[in-house]
């Protein structure tokens, strides 16, 4: 490998150790702007509900500006709209500035993340790129469990909320300075002219997107409210919620990791569906009581993300780009009605009821993914 291959897969590493950070912090703060606004369910989903939307209109935009931005200078217009989402989360008062920043926070977040992924891609070939995806969201999954651990520590030591975020405003900088160690000259690459919206919007393509979007729908959802989950219907303490969040998170890792050693591209199309359906299964099991099950869907789920990702460059080599743009924008509506789904249901019926989205989500996912699969068939 190249040391500008390399450069390009190691900071697509941090990027998505810093985006996942940021993430996954919106969960465990949940209780904490209930607690500070006074707000219910439905108030509280809207903060994520926000950065699902403008989520959707940065990962729209990127369609365009990716085939004209290199990416340091995309990634380092993510990275200023973080920063300001985060200082006005801290430091902001009242409800509507909070709503404010959760829309800052899904375009500074969403940039970052789509980085994370394009970057890898830059980086490897077709030979090795499915590996190193999966090499890649296996730090997402360890990226994850930071959030859960942070806020912990920083409740234990009655931290206000303005230092909890202030520092965590340290990891910005750091990875504005580490983009200039990559070669990172030019649009994002891809191989061909590519088709433009009417590939996008082709059955194939939508197949595709769809696929991917519900099940990042199912697997965000779950992660984004398990904490509230397990310490307002299981009754667990805010430690005991941290620990099994953690959890689940270090299962995705897990999950990544083993598929990045043992899976080849043989084993994809039927580990594919596999790791969906073990995911249903698990989810169920722990919403009928066994908690464990909520941490180890994880583990089953975990490879699908990374093995459809590549399975959308291998088959779309001349689009990617654009069509993993394209993806965000769609996961980030879906992201935006399923958060306002869980809050409503939760406070029309029970939180419990509400969790049954994300395994339902699971089974579209895993519906889209045999037509897609019998729709790239009639077209080959």
């Amino acid at each position: 490998m190249s040391s500008s291959n390399r450069g390009c897969i190691l900071l697509g590493i941090a990027c998505l150790l810093t985006s996942a950070f940021y993430d996954n912090i919106r969960g465990p703060l949940l209780p904490l702007f209930a607690d500070r606004y006074g707000l219910d369910y439905s108030k509280t989903s809207a903060f994520l509900t926000a950065g699902s939307l403008s989520s959707f209109l940065y990962a729209l935009l990127s369609v365009r500006l990716l085939s004209r931005w290199s990416e340091r200078a995309y990634l380092r217009a993510a990275l200023l709209i973080q920063a300001g989402a985060v200082l006005g989360t801290a430091f902001g008062e009242g409800y509507p500035m909070l709503l404010l920043c959760g829309l800052l926070w899904g375009f500074g977040n969403t940039g970052i993340g789509l980085s994370s992924n394009l970057l890898t891609i830059r980086g490897s070939d077709e030979g090795n790129r499915s590996r190193l995806l999966n090499g890649l969201h296996v730090f997402y999954g360890l990226g994850s469990t930071l959030p859960a651990l942070y806020i912990s520590f920083a409740l234990g030591r009655h931290w206000p909320l303005p230092a909890m975020l202030g520092a965590t405003l340290l990891l910005l900088p750091a990875l504005g300075v580490f983009s200039r160690t990559a070669d990172l000259a030019g649009p994002a690459k891809a191989e061909g002219p590519g088709g433009g919206w009417n590939m996008l919007l082709s059955r194939c393509a939508l197949l595709s997107n769809l696929c991917l979007s519900t099940y990042v729908l199912g697997e965000v959802l779950t992660s984004m409210w398990l904490f509230t989950y397990l310490h307002d219907h299981s009754g667990l303490d805010v430690s005991q919620a941290s620990r099994l969040l953690q959890a689940f998170f270090l299962c995705l890792a897990a999950g990544r990791f083993l598929s990045a050693l043992f899976v080849r591209p043989s084993m994809e199309s039927w580990l594919q569906p596999a790791c969906i359906l073990g995911g249903m299964a698990l989810l169920l099991s722990g919403l009928w009581g066994w908690e464990p099950g909520f941490a180890l869907s994880a583990l089953a789920m975990g490879p699908f993300y990374p093995l459809m990702l590549s399975s959308i460059v291998r088959d779309f080599p001349s689009d990617y780009p654009r069509l993993i743009s394209f993806a965000n924008a769609v996961m980030t509506v879906a992201l935006a009605v399923g958060h306002l789904a869980i809050g409503m249901i939760s406070d029309a019926a029970s939180l419990h009821t509400a969790f049954f989205i994300p395994p339902a989500c699971l089974a579209i996912s895993l519906a889209l993914f045999f037509l897609r699969g019998s729709r790239l068939e009639k077209t080959s």
